[in-house]
């Protein structure tokens, strides 16, 4: 018999062995479902690792979820068999929406605490959504009002709800997201064919249209940080837009056609979708599949990944035992995080 030689072999093995252990980048923990249910899509997360989404009861109702008390029924508007809640703040306060009276109208609300409050509409407008909030308990969403389409708006903290109107020749946008310097990003027409156009709204410059990936086609500008980085979609890829408006591709999974980026973090980091698999894209590895960073054999399909905060945890929503829940995702490096 001849033998190999075992500085060889052991070396081989340890390699074999560390890059099967560095494949596993995050710890993955099931949210589950709200009483009575088995599905649940998670669709922000707080610096907190208090995760916000919807579940299906005999509607959907937005859900909140923390460590130690799990996933929390929402309260409903007066009347109302459906609600969302889409994003969450530092102090734990929830934007979203929610049917009334029967499932009409729709109307923004937030809550606090548990408690629902009526963010109420633009003068005459009958639907509204509030899609983002930021940890000074600035809001924005969208609004229609008399005889116009919606527009995206934004909630002030004092109770003053402002029109962020349109861009040039459009009739409809949405804001989805804010940062702490009340920079605003989101989508809006522009009449004619031109698509949608992603757009920054400050209060100094008004709206200002982002350009797309490639010359014609739409754009959506999804999550912006505190540094002003603006992740989004154009030309149905992921993108990054820089503080100076500089367009980047991030790229598409391998086998993939297409991709589309949810949120940015502090850090640069960005969360998304590509091919119905979630991934995360950072300046030093590009863009990997979620699905091949968790534990092998763990029973997941990672498919959307909707939010990340500054600690690196990331929510989103996948198949396990094909059921639809909601996941929250924390580095293996990393301690959970929980504030007090």
């Amino acid at each position: 018999m001849t033998r190999g030689n075992p500085f060889v072999s052991w070396t081989s093995a340890i390699l074999i062995l560390g890059s099967l252990a560095a494949a596993q980048t995050y710890n993955i923990t099931d949210l589950g479902g709200l009483a009575g249910s088995n599905n649940s899509e998670g669709q922000g997360v707080s610096k907190c690792g208090h995760v916000v989404g919807s579940g299906l009861v005999y509607g959907r109702h937005g859900f909140f979820w923390s460590e130690h008390g799990g996933m929390r029924d929402l309260e409903l508007l007066h009347g109302g068999f459906n609600s969302e809640a889409m994003g969450i703040n530092a102090s734990g306060e929830v934007a979203g929406y929610s049917d009334m009276n029967g499932g009409a109208p729709i109307h923004g609300v937030l809550w606090i605490q548990g408690k629902i409050h009526d963010l109420g509409a633009l003068p005459g407008g009958y639907l509204s959504q509030a899609n983002g909030i930021n940890d000074s308990g600035e809001i924005i969403g969208f609004s229609s009002s008399s005889g116009n389409e919606p527009h995206a708006v934004f909630w002030h903290k004092h109770g003053r709800l402002q029109d962020l109107g349109v861009l040039p020749g459009g009739h409809y946008s949405q804001a989805l997201a804010v940062n702490q310097s009340n920079e605003v990003v989101g989508f809006s027409d522009r009449g004619g064919d031109d698509g949608w156009r992603a757009f920054l709204w400050t209060a100094s410059a008004g709206m200002q249209d982002l350009g797309t990936l490639r010359d014609g086609g739409s754009a959506f500008a999804s999550s912006v940080n505190n540094s002003g980085q603006i992740a989004g979609t154009s030309n149905n890829t992921a993108v990054a837009w820089s503080k100076g408006k500089k367009i980047e591709s991030l790229g598409t999974l391998t086998g993939a056609s297409w991709s589309a980026a949810s949120s940015i973090n502090d850090r640069g980091e960005v969360v998304g979708y590509s091919g119905w698999r979630a991934f995360v894209w950072t300046t030093a590895n590009g863009m990997q599949d979620l699905n091949k960073l968790i534990p092998r054999n763990s029973g997941w399909s990672l498919q959307f990944a909707s939010g990340i905060n500054d600690h690196g945890q990331i929510a989103g929503y996948g198949m396990i035992k094909g059921q639809t829940h909601a996941f929250l995702l924390t580095r293996t490096d990393q301690p959970p995080w929980a504030c007090k």
